[in-house]
C-alpha cells in the first residue's frame, strides 16, 4: 500500500463511503453467522460488518495493521495475523467471507 492509499483508506471520508454503499447490501444478503474478512487494512469494511454479522474474524498479513486492528475492535472481532494465500482456518469453516477486493 502506498502513502497517497494509506491516506484515502485511513480516513473518515472513506469509511463514510464504505457505510453509506456497504449496509444496504448488507440489508439484502444473509453472511451467516461465522464470517471472514481478507485483508481489513485501517478496518472500513469491518466496523460495517460488525453491526451485521454475529462472529467475525479479520485476516491481516500486516503486523502493524493487525495490532491496529486489536487496539480498535478489541474482543468484538477476533484478528488473525496471516496470509490469504495460505489461510490458517479449517476447510469450510465459515459461512461467508469477504475478499479484499470487495
Amino acid at each position: 500500500m502506498n502513502l497517497i492509499h494509506r491516506k484515502i483508506c485511513s480516513s473518515e471520508k472513506w469509511a463514510a463511503t464504505v457505510e453509506e454503499r456497504l449496509t444496504p447490501w448488507l440489508a439484502r444478503h444473509d453472511l451467516g453467522d461465522d464470517v471472514l474478512e481478507i485483508g481489513p487494512g485501517f478496518g472500513a469494511t469491518t466496523t460495517v460488518l460488525l453491526k451485521a454479522v454475529p462472529k467475525l474474524i479479520v485476516l491481516e498479513i500486516d503486523p502493524a495493521s493487525s495490532e491496529l486492528l486489536r487496539a480498535k475492535y478489541g474482543d468484538r472481532a477476533e484478528v488473525v495475523e496471516g496470509s490469504g494465500a495460505q489461510m490458517p482456518f479449517e476447510a469450510n469453516r465459515f459461512s461467508a467471507v469477504k475478499p479484499r477486493e470487495w
